[in-house]
């Protein structure tokens, strides 16, 4: 439950300050929520889901700029080691190990708008990224797994390729389609050296492709 009101609370701070962008004299400006559905090579995230923040600054050359917050997390259940103590160990177990993961990703994207006609539209973008990573790990036992975490923000990269419908020109509502490449370097790495070192599964690169389909509400051009 804390996480849920801290991802919501998280939402909403974003919500009003993408509110509070003002639109440039010569620019678009697209507002919306976007349902997010991943999938990663990742062991404890092999299928988030979640949602997202959108919002979108197009100039009338094509040329633009996104921004998105999006909130994604998973639940798996595995073998995993427990230990009482962890260094020196004492007392470890090898006990089925729940782990919910959630990931908070704050992207910032350049874009490029392709219109196909007056109701549909094409875009490719490519950008930034800062996740963060919250993580909880425990065993049937209660004891807490032996899971390394990052402890600071993990950069990324994201590409994009999105569709737009506008199904109804006098209505500022747009339906859009996106589908992503997004590639975050976890650095919650143990020294392989170290022969009390733990499960590191957030540590290197790993890439996670994405499907977001969501709602959008296109302030007009002024």
């Amino acid at each position: 439950m804390p996480r849920l009101v801290g991802g919501a609370l998280r939402l909403a701070s974003c919500a009003l300050l993408f509110s509070l962008v003002p639109s440039a004299p010569t620019a678009a400006q697209e507002l919306g929520v976007m349902m997010v559905r991943a999938s990663s090579p990742n062991p404890e995230l092999p299928d988030p889901q979640g949602i997202g923040l959108f919002a979108q600054f197009e100039a009338r050359s094509g040329f633009g700029f996104r921004m998105m917050y999006v909130r994604t997390s998973n639940d798996t259940d595995k073998p995993g080691i427990v230990c009482q103590v962890y260094s020196p160990r004492i007392d470890c177990d090898t006990e089925g190990v729940a782990t919910s993961a959630g990931v908070g990703s704050f992207r910032a994207e350049a874009t490029r708008v392709l219109p196909l006609g007056d109701r549909l539209r094409v875009d490719v973008s490519a950008g930034a990224t800062f996740n963060s990573l919250d993580v909880t790990a425990t065993g049937v036992s209660g004891r807490p797994a032996d899971t390394a975490v990052p402890s600071s923000g993990n950069l990324g990269a994201l590409g994009t390729v999105g569709l737009a419908i506008t199904p109804l020109p006098a209505l500022p509502l747009t339906l859009r389609a996106m589908g992503s490449l997004h590639w975050i370097k976890f650095n919650g790495c143990e020294s392989q050296d170290d022969p009390t070192s733990g499960y590191d599964p957030f540590c290197g690169t790993d890439r996670f492709r994405e499907i977001q389909i969501g709602l959008t509400y296109r302030v007009p051009r002024r």
